[in-house]
């Protein structure tokens, strides 16, 4: 997939998570063997999904164009914020009545709340369940302000090991911003080995960070940091920013270098970039309940799935009597 370079004003662009392009990306090089569902809303926004009909079971479900990768659901094209209205899916109504549940996440507590009020009147009950944890740190004024809200164990962990990389000397860290293609390739080339070399398993599907990544360098999106030891990248990350928020996309680093805690020293440095440069009041480490983030970040909330249910389908009908049920199932007692 290819992108003409168009410069934005970072302080405006809705998230790329949202984007036409993320889901055009997502089906092209993610959901590539699954039959996948866009369904216009107005001329500039639509829904995504894929559906599982024809599969070995018995349901027929629609799930939200999401996995792993995702950190929020939303209307393409449009703030994260926006739901459709109950008028707006009536143009689908076909379409949703012939699944018998519907599968939505990741989302807001308002977000899912809002789903869920939509899709009622279309004969659909829904159930909400937490999905995954979002922590961020809010209104940030400087690099200063934000350093004096972190806890000591955290900065002095960073002190500790940036004297020992300069103390070794053939450490380097860049920050890729802008630029020719030609360097935007060279980042994600060094990004992919760092990856390859790290804890985490394999990327599933490089192309479509790949796309993403291109399409965010082009309207000024992205920011991509890497670690060189001896001109050797060592720790990668992938940032995009939006809104006056900086979202921490992809992290890693070679494990070999672990002593270094350069995954620490890398977060730094991106967080100091995009505060001072980019001017970003918020900083946003999307899921994951990781103990490590609370160091970094002093605010959490959950994201939320949704399962909505067809009453108007036998078998929707079951699952939202599953469903109610296990919402019902008293806790355990300890003892």
């Amino acid at each position: 997939m290819t992108e003409s370079t168009v410069q934005r004003d970072i302080s405006t662009l809705t998230p790329v998570f949202v984007s036409e392009y993320w889901f055009k990306a997502f089906a092209e090089h993610v959901n590539h063997d699954r039959q996948n569902i866009s369904l216009p809303l107005t001329e500039s926004a639509g829904l995504t999904f894929f559906s599982r009909k024809n599969t070995n079971q018995p349901e027929n479900v629609l799930e939200s164009m999401t996995n792993y990768y995702s950190p929020i659901f939303g209307i393409a094209g449009q703030p994260v914020t926006t739901v459709p209205s109950a008028e707006i899916l009536q143009q689908h109504a076909n379409v949703f009545s012939s699944f018998d549940y519907i599968n939505i996440l990741p989302l807001y507590s308002r977000q899912a709340d809002a789903w869920i009020k939509a899709f009622a009147t279309l004969g659909f009950k829904g159930f909400t369940y937490q999905h995954s944890m979002n922590w961020y740190e809010p209104n940030i004024a400087s690099t200063a302000e934000y350093w004096q809200r972190r806890p000591s164990k955290l900065k002095n962990t960073l002190k500790r090991k940036q004297e020992l990389m300069n103390k070794d000397g053939n450490f380097k860290i860049k920050i890729y911003s802008q630029g020719s293609p030609a360097l935007l390739i060279q980042a994600l080339i060094d990004y992919h080995h760092v990856y390859y070399h790290s804890w985490k398993r394999l990327e599933p599907s490089p192309a479509f960070i790949d796309c993403i990544c291109q399409y965010s360098w082009h309207i000024n999106a992205l920011r991509i940091g890497i670690i060189y030891y001896r001109n050797k990248p060592i720790a990668a990350q992938i940032w995009f920013i939006h809104n006056k928020t900086a979202a921490i996309f992809k992290l890693a680093y070679h494990k070999e270098y672990t002593r270094f805690s350069p995954g620490t020293i890398l977060t730094a440095a991106l967080l100091e970039h995009v505060i001072s440069v980019d001017n970003v009041s918020t900083l946003d480490f999307l899921t994951g309940n990781d103990d490590y983030k609370k160091d970094w970040m002093s605010v959490k909330q959950p994201l939320y799935g949704i399962q909505l249910c067809n009453i108007n389908s036998w078998r929707g009908k079951m699952r939202a009597f599953v469903n109610y049920v296990s919402n019902l199932k008293p806790k355990s007692s300890s003892k």
